[in-house]
């Protein structure tokens, strides 16, 4: 699965105290575990990271940031909270 079949870049037009679409952060999040899991989905993780704007942060925090945006939380707020958890 290629982010070019994903929903379009979630973050277009937003600032980290807005709402994402929640919708795209809960399939982005099933497809970023499902390539992280198998060999030769890098490529898909990375474009998932850089689409949200995570590009460089460890797995862990990626997961936790898209399921937080999944359940409603801002982007910005959900960064603060997955960082802190380290």
């Amino acid at each position: 699965m290629s982010r070019a079949n994903l929903h379009p870049n979630p973050l277009s037009g937003y600032s980290e105290d807005s709402p994402c679409d929640m919708a795209a952060a809960e399939a982005d999040l099933k497809a970023y575990a499902h390539n992280l899991a198998r060999n030769g989905g890098e490529d898909c993780c990375l474009a998932i990271e850089e689409a949200w704007g995570l590009a460089g942060y460890p797995p862990e925090i990626v997961t936790s940031v898209l399921a937080q945006v999944a359940e409603g939380e801002t982007l910005g707020t959900a960064i603060a909270k997955a960082e802190a958890q380290q």
